[in-house]
């Protein structure tokens, strides 16, 4: 009584699927997240050193790729912030050097198709 019941852990395999470790090794591939972006009319710049930019419309949300700085995004060679409001707190959010593109993308598409997106 009041623990929680025994579940048996799944059964893994000795080795990933042929495409599960490509999807998921490096953060090096901005067009997975760029492309999406894209789609949803955000305009995209990339400067100088190769970093690139882009902005919701709206001005609201922001998404960086950083591929060789972490001194001007904090952690993260990914940077997401969303502007405060009067009524609400702006916000940024850091992706580590090591966060596969994919995850990026996915977390991405989420806040896009969310009714919630600041």
């Amino acid at each position: 009584p009041g623990r929680w019941p025994l579940v048996p852990a799944p059964a893994l395999s000795a080795s990933p699927p042929d495409d599960a470790r490509s999807l998921l090794v490096c953060s090096g591939e901005p067009y997975l997240v760029t492309d999406l972006l894209t789609a949803h009319d955000w305009p995209i710049v990339i400067d100088h050193q190769a970093a690139i930019h882009a902005a919701r419309p709206d001005g609201g949300l922001y998404l960086g790729y950083l591929p060789d700085s972490n001194r001007d995004a904090g952690s993260g060679r990914w940077l997401l912030a969303a502007c405060g409001t009067a009524e609400q707190r702006g916000w940024t959010l850091p992706f580590p050097p090591q966060t596969p593109s994919s995850c990026v993308a996915a977390f991405v598409r989420a806040l896009l198709t969310s009714e919630a997106t600041p």
